[in-house]
């Protein structure tokens, strides 16, 4: 199996580790294109791969299911991703007002997950005040309906699943987020909050399922 290392100026590198012997009998080889964008989906496509194919062999062993929820708050709707152990099952928006669908869709969680609240230049003291109301009354749900919660730094799951390790302008996170997000429910995502949804839904489940087999 080969090592595939590539690295750009826009677009961040993609590596498979050549010690995961069960990947070996795959056959992934990524070759590099003319065109940028296509040799990175090339990338891109079979880490997933490859990441869904360890945790089918993982959980033939390991029986108990987990659910994922991860959501990235608004002030008037809030985006979400749910996932189970090997891949994302939905992901939407609900509106913040909508406690009884809230509580409905935390319910369906074992994990849930939220992005810690920083001072963003872009955004109003008034602004950032609704939004961490919000993450609050979220948060108070899933702790009524005894959920375990996780409260994660954006650049902590920017790192690893953006895999990018410096600071990026606004929209250049936002552009890759959605090109990841799409990647990974096969699918265009055009909205920005879903795309970081679902990135930090598919963070925490790598995360956790990593913690699982040690």
């Amino acid at each position: 199996m080969k090592i595939c290392v590539y690295q750009d100026d826009f677009f961040p590198c993609f590596y498979y580790s050549n010690n995961l012997k069960n990947c070996q009998n795959l056959g992934i080889i990524a070759e590099i294109e003319k065109e940028k964008f296509t040799w990175i989906k090339i990338i891109v496509s079979q880490f997933y791969n490859v990441q869904n194919y360890l945790a089918d062999l993982y959980h033939k062993e390991n029986k108990k299911q987990t659910n994922f929820l991860a959501v990235d708050v608004s002030t008037k709707t809030t985006a979400y991703a749910l996932s189970d152990n090997k891949e994302i099952l939905k992901f939407g928006k609900l509106k913040t007002e909508e406690i009884d669908k809230w509580a409905d869709l935390i319910s369906s969680c074992d994990i849930f997950a939220i992005e810690d609240q920083y001072l963003n230049p872009a955004v109003s003291p008034r602004s950032l005040i609704k939004l961490t109301f919000v993450a609050g009354k979220l948060v108070g749900i899933a702790q009524l309906l005894g959920k375990k919660i996780l409260i994660i730094p954006p650049k902590s799951w920017q790192s690893k699943i953006l895999k990018t390790k410096i600071i990026q302008k606004r929209v250049v996170l936002k552009e890759l987020s959605k090109f990841i997000a799409s990647q990974l429910v096969d699918k265009k995502i055009t909205d920005h909050n879903i795309a970081d949804a679902i990135c930090l839904c598919e963070y925490i489940r790598q995360k956790c399922l990593t913690n699982l087999k040690k």
